[in-house]
């Protein structure tokens, strides 16, 4: 049955399906987009999608009617698939001729286990998956393999531990979680070892793997009873904000006549005794923050479940707590904040070069997430979100300057802190400009020169300041190189003197300075000597009387 209610059959001829609505069939085959018209299984995934295995494995979209198919070519053990099984976690199972297929649909990739990871037979034509999420595998003549996805181990059961026959020929689950295994020798039950009869006149004891301890008192339930522990391997619901989960998390489920309860509030307290390991307090601030809380689904929020006082033995890591309902259950603790926030940068560098800035948080317990978020001036926040308690950004500056850096590091739980340091910034040499022009000159002679910044493609600056002999000081807006033209005369007024008193050629300057704003980045002199026609009128004239 579907997300719907529609009834879906596989046949020879195709997937048909059954509206209870208009009482109506409708038989999907080959023509409409499905790889095969002859169907072996058929399940529903978490989504509402259909999957219906052949040769190959088509899958339905409802809201588009469209069949997409996955075959060896996309990771498939085989294009034969007899069974069809969707775990706990919406993971599709497919058992075909050469072992066992999953489809994740987070990674929409396929993982295949055969007989070298642990199958006992890679011929599999029965799944199911139970209550705690293991996944039975159905196979011809060698008994049923069992999958647990939290050990990722494969077991078997044949006949040697009460199996009634290892040729399988069905499977099934029913509401207490026991497995049914049909066999050609006869029918099997298998009932978890998590599942409790409890007696209204008997105290009864449950155990689950060393870390779970369960007493029931003599009237604590009216009527027979079923309990199952159901470890947790995600809470898979809003967490507490001022919260941190240790990673531990069962759910406790009664059933009564065979019907499984939403809840069951006990006549007498449970004594339910959690151990857990010291990884599980390392994020906390102190041990004895640890409770146990409840999901209550009717108002979507968590609440102390004890219905009396905790006892505590932190030397062997117990917590004894009182239990007066089932349902689903996580044990938490106050988070350890984090205290203080370095930043570890050199107290100089040089424009274009690459450097790693780190900073790190105090004390390596703090609880994680941590989401560290990097001012550095106009650029855009860089936002990093991890477990670590230290963080790295690699820049460069293009320009120098003093540049302040601010770090700001958050939690999940509000803890905030935030770090600031100013880099100062240098250019890579005490001057970068330089400026080219001729050596020389004549009088009233138009002549260029040009300023360079060897910056390479740094953020340049965008005014040249020239100073020379004679001018007044003349300002340009240009980026890597700039050119200014001068023309020397004889002066009629001003102090510029062209010849000295023994007549020889003078000597002018031409400076330029480059700067951005109030930036200088550098300087450069150019001396240029002006030739004039008296000091060369000799020479032309003794040419002349040869």
């Amino acid at each position: 049955m579907d997300h719907a209610g529609r009834i879906w059959a596989g046949t020879t001829s195709g997937a048909s399906v059954f509206d209870p609505v208009t009482e109506t069939w409708h038989t999907y085959t080959f023509a409409e987009g499905s790889a095969h018209n002859h169907i072996y299984a058929l399940a529903v995934d978490h989504t509402g999608h259909i999957w219906a295995g052949h040769h190959g494995i088509s899958v339905f979209d409802p809201t588009t009617e469209i069949w997409h198919t996955y075959t060896t070519a996309d990771g498939l053990a085989d294009n034969y698939a007899a069974a069809l099984t969707v775990d706990n976690a919406g993971h599709v199972w497919a058992g075909a001729g050469d072992g066992v297929s999953v489809f994740d649909p987070t990674t929409e990739t396929w993982r295949t286990y055969t007989m070298g990871d642990g199958l006992v037979n890679n011929y599999i034509h029965f799944l199911t998956a139970d209550h705690a999420g293991r996944i039975w595998a159905g196979t011809l003549y060698s008994g049923v393999s069992v999958f647990d996805p939290t050990t990722e181990i494969w077991h078997t059961y044949t006949t040697v531990d009460g199996l009634a026959g290892d040729y399988t020929q069905a499977l099934t689950v029913d509401l207490l979680g026991r497995v049914w295994v049909g066999t050609s020798s006869g029918l099997s039950v298998f009932t978890p070892a998590t599942l409790l009869p409890v007696s209204p006149d008997t105290e009864t004891h449950l155990y689950s793997a060393g870390t779970f301890s369960l007493t029931i008192p003599a009237g604590a339930v009216t009527t027979t009873t079923y309990l199952q522990h159901t470890p947790l391997t995600d809470i898979s619901a809003p967490r507490p904000a001022a919260l941190h989960f240790t990673g531990d998390a069962f759910r406790l489920t009664a059933y009564q006549a065979g019907l499984p309860l939403s809840a069951l509030n006990f006549a007498r307290p449970l004594t339910l005794t959690l151990h857990y390991s010291d990884t599980a307090t390392t994020y906390l601030q102190d041990e004895a923050s640890l409770t146990l809380q409840r999901w209550d689904e009717s108002t979507a929020t968590w609440y102390d479940a004890a219905c009396g006082h905790y006892q505590r033995d932190r030397a062997a890591n117990d917590l004894t707590v009182p239990l007066c309902t089932t349902g689903k259950f996580a044990l938490f603790g106050s988070p350890q904040p984090p205290h203080t926030l370095a930043l570890t940068t050199p107290s100089t560098l040089t424009v274009n070069t690459a450097i790693p800035l780190l900073t790190t948080l105090t004390p390596l317990t703090s609880t994680p997430p941590f989401t560290y978020t990097w001012y550095t001036g106009a650029r855009a926040p860089v936002v990093h979100t991890h477990h670590a308690t230290s963080d790295t950004l690699t820049l460069r500056w293009l320009y120098p300057g003093p540049q302040p850096i601010t770090v700001t590091v958050a939690n999940a739980f509000g803890h905030i802190l935030t770090t600031t340091h100013t880099l100062t910034v240098n250019l890579a040499s005490t001057n970068a400009v330089s400026i080219s022009g001729p050596r020389a000159t004549a009088l009233s002679r138009a002549t260029a020169f040009t300023a360079t910044v060897s910056l390479g493609t740094l953020t340049l600056p965008d005014t040249f300041i020239w100073q020379a002999s004679g001018y007044p000081t003349t300002w340009h807006t240009s980026t890597v190189q700039d050119t200014a033209t001068f023309t020397w005369t004889l002066p009629t007024t001003g102090t510029l003197t062209l010849l000295g008193p023994d007549a020889m050629p003078r000597v002018v300057t031409v400076t330029v300075t480059a700067r951005r704003h109030t930036l200088i980045y550098g300087s450069a002199t150019h001396t240029v000597t002006l030739l004039t026609r008296s000091r060369y009128l000799p020479f032309i004239i003794h040419s002349i009387r040869h």
